[in-house]
């Protein structure tokens, strides 16, 4: 068991001309800090977007790992991309904390930080992704150059997207104690505060809201950029602590053959010419931006949506358990699919078994998980009756009109030319195809399948079918409304 205490954040313009930065959390499981890249490329809807994604993880499975949530993101990043080409350039850098019952799971890339501290000790701290970082370990500058230098705001990683996709540094910490505080912080906290100011600060005071108020005036004086904090208390605890040894300092390597400086040095340069991004440049976008711009037309950002009296999950259900914690079997050969379907009992699967295919659409479940009495949809939602659907489609207009309004946009996912569709409703249903009762996977970029917990008779139930341009009722096709059938779940608001 692992329970937080307290939190406390802010989230500041500074001396920029809009806010860059965003942060989420959901409190007792997951963080988040990112700092837009990109200034007129909208670097604040990359950091929303990537924000937004980890949250919408969260809220379906706690322990999700971390690197399949960054996929997930990039893929988010890719499809505003594709629509909206003036924001070629953006990115965003990333922190993510995780909290779990036996330990606290921690993610980066860029130059925001997170730090674990104890009695105003830094227990642990990330590394930077940043030219100043990579040019500190291959002794090109000293430490004290390091501070204030001109190349401070050059990052080696960030993220951009599928078409550049990065990989998320990770760790697990189970060094856990009552009181200790965790930060994560943009690094326009950075510009104000070294790790002598936090050290300082974190020793003589453990209030978080004192704390976030003395960031604030800090920065406030003297940061120029923007800068967020998120600052988290540990409570109650029985994790037995494990201690390590953290490097919380960068050591200066000696130098006393030249050669390796040079070759460190041609090493630097070549990972800046790879992946240079110049951060914190001016701009003329509005003040105080900090979420998407791109309002109902594309929302695969947030995890819920309303539309009219209903309120949906704009994102397929990927659990692979009942709400009692029971697991539900992955079946993944055909054998097994034809076998579970004629008991009648629970199992979910991946697009042709693909992992990948699964960060994009969900999981494929047989109706008897839907059915089953231990509950498929998480605490708060469930999955909707035969009648919920009809509801949502009347009030677009009707199964042929709905249609558009429903789907993404683009031919990221949906086969070309998709032409009609808006996603004007927010629902962003994607062409995830489905897995019939012969076990074949079928229609992938052209088909989606939802279920509905109404049963038409002992071997169909009733479901939905989304095609480019229209939206059909399925209860007793064999191809579709058998109970065996792997289609997906979209959860509904109690």
């Amino acid at each position: 068991m692992l329970e937080i205490e307290k939190i406390s954040f802010l989230s500041e313009q500074g001396k920029r001309a809009n806010n860059e930065d965003s942060y989420g959390f959901i409190d007792d499981n997951i963080y988040v800090v990112c700092d837009g890249v990109g200034g007129n490329e909208k670097g604040e809807i990359a950091s929303r977007i990537v924000t937004d994604t980890f949250l919408q993880f969260s809220k379906s499975q706690r322990d999700y790992p971390l690197p399949e949530a960054l996929l997930f993101a990039e893929g988010n990043l890719s499809q505003y991309l594709e629509e909206n080409p003036e924001a070629k350039g953006m990115a965003t850098t990333l922190t993510v904390m995780q909290v779990l019952p036996k330990g606290i799971n921690v993610g980066w890339v860029g130059d925001s930080r997170i730090y674990q501290f104890r009695n105003g000790e830094i227990l642990f701290q990330t590394e930077d992704h940043s030219w100043v970082n990579e040019a500190l370990k291959a002794g090109i500058i000293t430490q004290q150059e390091s501070i204030n230098h001109p190349k401070s705001n050059i990052i080696t990683r960030d993220v951009q997207g599928q078409f550049k996709p990065t990989v998320i540094e990770t760790d697990s910490l189970t060094d856990i104690k009552k009181g200790d505080i965790f930060l994560l912080c943009s690094d326009g906290i950075l510009e104000s505060w070294s790790n002598e100011d936090f050290r300082a600060l974190f020793k003589g005071e453990s209030d978080l809201d004192k704390i976030t108020l003395a960031l604030d005036n800090k920065c406030k004086e003297f940061s120029r950029d923007n800068y967020t904090a998120i600052v988290v208390k540990i409570g109650d605890t029985d994790i037995v602590p494990v201690p390590r040894t953290y490097n919380t300092t960068y050591v200066e390597p000696k130098r006393s053959v030249l050669r390796y400086v040079a070759l460190g040095l041609f090493l630097c340069l070549t990972l800046i010419s790879v992946y240079f991004i110049w951060k914190g440049n001016t701009n003329t976008q509005n003040e105080g931006t900090k979420t998407s711009s791109t309002e109902n037309q594309n929302k695969p950002l947030t995890s819920s949506v309303t539309i009219g009296s209903q309120i949906w999950q704009n994102r397929n259900l990927d659990v692979d358990r009942f709400r009692n914690g029971d697991s539900i079997p992955e079946v993944r050969t055909d054998a097994e699919w034809v076998a579970a379907g004629e008991r009648g009992e629970p199992a979910w699967c991946y697009y042709n078994n693909s992992v990948k295919n699964g960060e994009i659409y969900g999981k494929l479940y047989n109706w008897y998980a839907v059915n089953d009495a231990r509950g498929l949809a998480p605490k708060g939602w469930h999955i909707p009756t035969d009648k919920e659907w009809t509801t949502l489609t009347d009030y677009l207009g009707g199964d042929k009109v709905a249609a558009g309004k429903m789907i993404l946009k683009g031919t990221a996912y949906w086969k070309s030319p998709n032409e009609g569709a808006t996603n004007e409703s927010g629902f962003s249903a994607l062409p995830g195809g489905f897995r019939s009762t012969n076990n074949s996977f079928k229609s992938i970029s052209e088909n989606a399948l939802f279920w509905s917990t109404t049963e038409s008779n002992k071997s169909y139930a009733f479901g939905r079918d989304f095609y480019k341009d229209y939206i059909r009722g399925f209860n007793d096709d064999a191809n579709y409304g058998d109970k065996s059938v792997g289609a997906y779940v979209r959860c509904l608001k109690d």
